[in-house]
């Protein structure tokens, strides 16, 4: 029958196979009865079936004898039989057949197979050695019932229908080690445990840890068991001492690494304390057993006597040549990054109960602590090596790059770890700007390097404040603030270095981030601190960039779009952007006025082909810069205007042609004849709707009759001998617009430039003054001051002027009563409101001239 099952087995007849085997060991037990000894004999093989049938046995069944046979033939026939089950069940692989089998299967078991061959091994020599081969066979067929160990199969090994769980595998692989161990044992065999045990041993506890990763915690609990038994087995031939490169060092190192990542502090610093004795160990070995401990000593006690010296060792690791192989140098990156994790933890920790805090350590470990967490930037960035050329070989490049993914994997913990202990120090005034900006200029470089989407567009805004170039750029904007707090004096300008740095750190990122670091204003603030400490070359290649950055953010687009319905001046003022760049602007002239005053092309325009709107906003707003300074820019002002005029085609932009020439000849009044025959011509254009509708200024139409008047009464001003007669219809429409205006809103859409109107009003109510036009210098006053009796945000003295200035025209045409309210008005308007002491007085010298001229000297 045991034959007959051979040959089944054999043929691929699993099933005959199986059914058979339960006939026999029926037949087997029943003969290993002592009792039933004679029955057996008149027992039939059918009444043997019958009875097998009625009460199928599983594979455990089949490998459990209750009586251990003790003769020769029944011993070899039960030896057989538990090994064609064991066949068959590596053949089936059936977790759920296993399983049960896996107490029958361990060694000191009573009837387990290699308790079987043991007892067949100790009948003669012969018998022994055929027993040492039987029991090879064993753990060949023990070791097949457990998945492959390749890293590739982790997937399907994993799956529960096909194979056993890791933990099984291990207890199948550990009790076909021992049996490996049994043999050598009983035939004298002097065999290589290293190479032929712990070696395969090794790779299999590898495989179970990769494969419970993320599992229960007692997975830590089963391979120290595993290995326990296998060393228990191994007792009388001991391991030799392990070596970097023996199986034994992979064994003790993943049985630390599962006692770390289960929470066993105590069992993993066993276990690692066994590396650190291995002798002939890499440099980057040695380091990375330091970094373990470290980690593991500072979560467990940091008042230990030995943390210093471990730290003391890590640190002089990392500043090594840290040679090593590839993996060394892998794990070594991530060991050092647990024993940050572990430092930065406890020198965040705050003072609690039960509870250690950074202040509570000594002062040496609290410092290497720290200085194990600022030198780990520098680390990884040694650990990455420089980035190969496009010629370097193919392999040189592929690990290069499989670096930098295995250190993204800590980057950013990395950084962060820094950047909050760098907080703490500047806080604390424990960091000097040589050991921050060491830092911060490294953890930029690994971000960098790490990072491979440098050109990355995306606008989320917060992932942008979350960028760690806008984090590392606001940590040097402190930086400046703080060192210009504490400068020495005036003159001293080292805070313009960490500034300078802060620009630099955001200078070539995405837009987005670009703007959550607020590079604009920084950029503001390096060119008027450069103007202040006199490098105004340097300061204009800043303000170039800040005007590159604005006007590439779109600031002068939002500006031509403004432009369109609205005062050239609101337009530049309609954000801070725009704001920002009219100020860039301004500055840019002004320097570049002083390299070379009268050209046109010497100015820092922007250098790419504008559209007609943009252009003009801009040179509009240049020139109004310019005419603020009229006297030592006369020349530009005139090749800026004559830009300006053929940049404003007259059917296009009729009625911001019409403002460029109010403007110019106001501060440009001796070249009233050089535009008098444009000016008339663009009146005449911006009269005509038809020209007003189809052109780009249509938003711009409530502003005509306001430069009509303007252009007419300034050309008129100019002339030799003004005449009153055309300049009163100019007056009589700005007077029916004031009296519609009874808001700001309303005021600023007729007028272009309030403050500029009153001006030119008042030029026009002293050239009345002189030429004798009492009542009509009254109505201009009076003109002028219900434009400050608008709401709009402007100054009280001027009210009070105004009304001063009116009491005294009332008073020179003899409207005493007139002047008398005006000066009551100008009263009220002073108590109140806040005035200036000169405008008290001019009020005072007016109510004195009113008395006087009421007779009333009491009071006078």
């Amino acid at each position: 029958m045991s034959a007959l099952v051979g040959k089944f087995i054999t043929l691929g007849l699993d099933d005959l196979a199986l059914k058979e085997l339960r006939i026999l060991k029926r037949q087997l037990d029943l003969a290993l009865k002592p009792s039933e000894k004679s029955s057996t004999k008149k027992t039939t093989t059918k009444e043997a079936s019958q009875t097998s049938t009625a009460t199928p046995l599983g594979f455990d069944g089949l490998l459990d004898f209750e009586i251990i046979p003790t003769d020769g033939p029944l011993l070899t026939l039960a030896i057989t039989t538990q090994l064609q089950v064991l066949k068959l069940m590596r053949t089936s692989k059936k977790p759920s057949a296993i399983l049960p089998t896996i107490c029958k299967l361990q060694p000191d078991y009573h009837s387990s197979p290699t308790q079987l061959l043991l007892r067949f091994s100790k009948i003669s020599s012969a018998q022994a050695t055929k027993a040492a081969r039987q029991l090879e066979t064993l753990a060949q067929l023990i070791l097949s019932l457990s998945p492959t160990i390749s890293s590739s199969e982790d997937a399907v090994a994993l799956s529960a229908k096909l194979h056993v769980s890791p933990a099984t595998a291990l207890q199948l692989q550990t009790i076909a080690f021992c049996n490996r161990w049994n043999w050598w044992r009983i035939v004298n065999h002097e065999g290589d445990a290293e190479s032929d045990i712990f070696e395969p041993y090794s790779r299999c506890l590898a495989a179970f840890t990769r494969r419970t990763r993320g599992m229960s915690t007692s997975r830590y609990e089963s391979a120290e068991e595993s290995f326990a038994t296998l060393l228990d087995f191994m007792a009388e031939g001991s391991a030799s001492a392990a070596t970097p490169k023996s199986p034994l060092y992979l064994i003790y190192k993943l049985l630390g690494s599962l006692a770390q990542d289960c929470g066993r502090d105590e069992q993993a610093i066993y276990w690692i304390e066994k590396l650190r004795a291995c002798g002939n160990a890499s440099e980057a070995q040695r380091c990375s057993i330091a970094s373990k401990l470290v980690a593991l000593r500072l979560r467990i006690d940091p008042y230990d006597a030995d943390i210093e010296e471990l730290l003391m060792a890590v640190l002089e690791g990392l500043d090594s040549s840290m040679k090593g192989e590839s993996t060394e140098l892998d794990e070594l990156l991530a060991e050092v990054s647990k024993a940050r994790r572990a430092a930065i933890m406890l020198l965040s920790k705050k003072s609690g109960p039960n509870e250690t805090s950074s202040a509570d350590i000594s002062e040496g470990t609290r410092q290497m602590c720290e200085s194990l967490v600022l030198q780990c930037p520098r680390f990884s960035l040694r650990y990455l090596g420089k980035t190969p050329s496009n010629d370097a070989a193919t392999k040189v490049i592929v690990r290069f790059e499989q670096r930098r993914q295995y250190l993204t994997k800590t980057a950013s913990s990395t950084i962060d770890s820094a950047l909050y202990l760098i907080k703490v120090l500047r806080t604390e005034g424990r960091s000097t700007w040589e050991m921050t900006d060491s830092l911060l200029q490294d953890c930029l470089a690994l971000r960098e390097s790490v990072d491979a989407s440098t050109a990355d567009t995306n606008d989320d805004a917060d992932a942008a404040r979350a960028s760690y170039f806008v984090r590392i750029s606001n940590l040097y904007y402190s930086q400046h603030l703080d060192m210009r707090r504490d400068a020495s004096s005036p003159k001293d300008f080292q805070h313009l270095r960490p500034l300078r740095r802060s620009i630099d750190s955001v200078r070539a990122r995405p837009a987005a981030e670009r703007r959550a670091a607020a590079l604009t204003s920084k950029l503001e603030r390096m060119s008027d601190l450069l103007r202040l400490a006199g490098r105004q070359d340097e300061a204009r290649d800043i303000i170039v960039f800040l005007r590159d950055e604005l006007v590439g953010d779109g600031a002068l687009r939002s500006v031509a779009a403004a432009a369109a319905a609205l005062p050239i001046r609101a337009a530049w003022d309609e954000s801070e952007s725009t704001s920002l760049l009219a100020r860039a602007f301004s500055l840019l002239v002004r320097l570049d006025k002083r390299r070379i005053p009268n050209s046109l092309q010497g100015l820092a325009l922007y250098e790419e082909t504008l559209a007609s709107q943009e252009k003009g906003a801009l040179l509009e707003h240049i020139l109004d810069v310019l005419s603020r300074h009229p006297a030592d820019s006369v020349n530009l002002q005139k090749d800026i205007y004559k830009e300006l005029v053929s940049t404003y085609e007259p059917r296009m932009f009729p009625v911001r042609r019409l403002r460029v020439i109010s403007n110019f000849v106001q501060s440009n009044p001796d070249s009233r004849r050089e535009i008098i025959e444009e000016a008339r011509n663009t009146i005449t254009l911006a009269n005509l709707d038809s020209v007003i509708e189809n052109s780009h200024d249509v938003n711009l139409r409530s502003y005509v009759p306001h430069f009509q008047s303007l252009l007419t009464s300034s050309l008129e001003l100019l002339e030799n001998h003004p005449r009153i007669d055309l300049i009163r219809p100019q007056l009589a429409t700005w007077c029916g617009m004031i009296e519609k205006c009874k808001d700001k809103e309303t005021l600023y859409r007729n007028v272009d430039d309030v403050d500029g109107f009153l001006s030119h009003l008042q030029s026009i109510a002293d050239f009345l003054d002189m030429k004798g036009f009492g009542k009509l210098r009254m109505a201009v006053l009076r003109m002028i001051t219900n434009i400050d009796e608008i709401p709009r945000g402007s100054s009280s003295d001027d009210l009070v002027l105004d009304y001063s200035f009116l009491a005294n025209q009332y008073l020179d045409l003899g409207y005493s009563g007139k002047a008398g309210l005006a000066l009551d008005r100008a009263q009220c308007c002073s108590s109140s409101n806040g005035v200036t002491p000169s405008v008290l007085v001019r009020k005072l010298v007016s109510y004195a001239a009113y008395l006087l001229k009421m007779g009333n000297l009491d009071k006078w």
